[in-house]
């Protein structure tokens, strides 16, 4: 999933993935480190398309309900990814409307993957916190 001179062929190993986690559920975990540096990778990267990273979010939030607190790990770096995602989400001054119709796509896609941190980590995030902030207030 590193390349990204096929989207498409990306965008379908991502949507494999969070089909794999479904089917895995827990067992899930012993793969985290590959898949989760891949798919932070991607959402952090310029080099892919915007469909792309909207299938990694996805996935992330899949990935999330079916790992529980071994996703311990992860949860700041995604976090900080899905808030930096958020405010650009807001960016839409001056733009056409294809911009922000993928803007309106990448809100949705954003409230799904919070809802999916907040299922996934329901009594763990109650007192979890990074930085400065708790990921309820990220979430709320």
């Amino acid at each position: 999933m590193q390349t990204t001179e096929d989207p498409i062929n990306v965008r379908n190993a991502i949507g494999l993935l969070a089909d794999a986690a479904n089917y895995l559920e827990n067992s899930m975990s012993r793969y985290l480190p590959s898949f989760m540096d891949t798919l932070l990778n991607i959402l952090t990267s310029n080099d892919h398309i915007f469909e792309t990273k909207i299938q990694a979010i996805i996935t992330i939030g899949d990935i999330f309900l079916v790992t529980g607190e071994s996703f311990k790990p992860y949860l700041e770096k995604t976090m900080t990814s899905l808030n930096g995602a958020s405010e650009m989400s807001f960016d839409t001054a001056g733009r056409d409307a294809e911009h922000i119709q993928q803007m309106l796509v990448l809100r949705r896609t954003l409230l799904e993957t919070y809802i999916a941190i907040v299922h996934g980590f329901e009594s763990f995030l109650k007192d979890y916190t990074f930085g400065q902030n708790r990921v309820r207030d990220y979430v709320i």
